[in-house]
């Protein structure tokens, strides 16, 4: 009983971490602007994504909670990737 309601957690966990990201994404594109978000706070987030990918896999090699991490990875590529886009866009047409 107790590994099955730390499964539903667990689930529960990965799906609101997964949905979090949307609403950033969505905004990112949507406004095609990203002046008030911090890209070294990106870097760090994704950083430290990739050292917990290394202790799941070294550790805990559970395929599940693996390929959840490489999705959040995923998803915090794409929100920091666009962040640097719109910026540098930004930085770009305030030049010319």
């Amino acid at each position: 009983m107790k590994s099955v309601i730390a499964l539903i957690l667990f689930a529960v966990c990965t799906i609101l971490n997964i949905i979090a990201y949307l609403p950033q994404i969505i905004q990112l594109i949507k406004t095609k602007s990203a002046d008030d978000i911090n890209l070294y706070s990106w870097i760090i987030w994704i950083s430290s994504s990739v050292c917990y990918i290394g202790y799941i896999i070294l550790e805990t090699p559970e395929i599940g909670v693996l390929s959840m991490e490489f999705f959040l990875l995923f998803m915090m590529v794409i929100t920091a990737s666009l962040a640097a886009y719109y910026q540098k866009r930004k930085r770009r047409k305030s030049h010319n």
